[in-house]
């Protein structure tokens, strides 16, 4: 199953090795749950950043900004190592939130005269944020980074995110890292901002990686989620017309018992047609 998928993922990854898993499949299909599912069974067996993008934040690098958040506090705990990074001010002027953490205070090597254009400033940046992955993916456990929403990331994301991808350890070093994303199957590039193929097949090119497809709910699944949501209703109508979407039964169901309509909204009706109505009954 796609959790057995995500466990064997893990294994490998816990033995030193870098291992990309690409999640996929329609808007609701439960690719997030499946996820955070995950998540909660591997309590303990690795160290967990997760970053998601959304159209509606107007940040830099919002793919990762909640990743840097979470990296900033573990490190105010674990500062060794932190000196030896390539370019830590350009790191931290890049990623603001890095400038509290102990050993990543400006260098002393700094020279005034030494201004570099800005796309030099955020090539460096990144150089350092790979190596700084590189440093948490050799600690007692195994590195864990979940990117959700990779379709919507933002143009800053898109090329720190393909750095870190096709980054290479150092000769014989290794690296126990697992990167998991989640996106939309077939419309990425089409949601991706400005028009920019952020679709995970572009990101990934030549390397090796695996895809998990989720699937739709069987009708047996689908209808036993309709009930647990509507127990009180013949829940059939529901089940075949969610396409085994867990997100549509539940906005079906919720627009049923809100509502009090004896007709559920046409067969073949979208999520968005669904919502659509729930907010007219508003």
């Amino acid at each position: 199953d796609e959790r057995g998928r995500l466990r064997r993922a893990l294994d490998e990854a816990s033995q030193g090795r870098q291992v990309v898993v690409s999640i996929e499949g329609p808007a609701g299909i439960g690719k997030t749950a499946l996820v955070r599912q995950f998540l909660r069974e591997s309590r303990g067996r690795a160290r967990v950043f997760s970053g998601a993008c959304s159209l509606h934040e107007q940040v830099s690098y919002r793919l990762f900004s909640s990743i840097i958040d979470q990296v900033a506090r573990h490190l105010q705990h674990r500062p060794f190592g932190l000196r030896d990074l390539s370019y830590r001010d350009e790191l931290v002027r890049t990623f603001p939130a890095l400038g509290a953490v102990p050993g990543l205070s400006p260098s002393r090597s700094s020279r005034p005269h030494d201004d570099p254009e800005e796309h030099e400033v955020r090539r460096r940046a990144f150089v350092a944020f790979c190596e700084l992955v590189e440093l948490l993916a050799n600690e007692e456990l195994p590195l864990l980074l979940w990117f959700d929403n990779v379709h919507q990331a933002d143009r800053d994301s898109l090329p720190l995110l393909k750095m870190l991808l096709h980054a290479r350890p150092p000769s014989g070093g290794r690296r126990a890292l697992l990167l998991v994303f989640t996106a939309r199957a077939g419309d990425a590039a089409a949601q991706a901002p400005e028009g920019r193929d952020a679709s995970v097949a572009a990101l990934l090119g030549d390397l090796d990686a695996r895809t998990v497809t989720v699937r739709g709910l069987s009708a047996r699944e689908s209808d036993e989620l309709a009930r647990q949501e509507l127990p009180e209703v013949d829940t059939a109508t529901v089940a075949r017309d969610s396409g085994g979407s867990p997100l549509y039964i539940r906005h079906l169901c919720r627009h049923v018992r809100d509502t009090k309509e004896s007709v559920l909204i046409p067969a073949g009706a979208s999520l968005a047609e669904v919502l659509r109505r729930r907010f007219e009954a508003l």
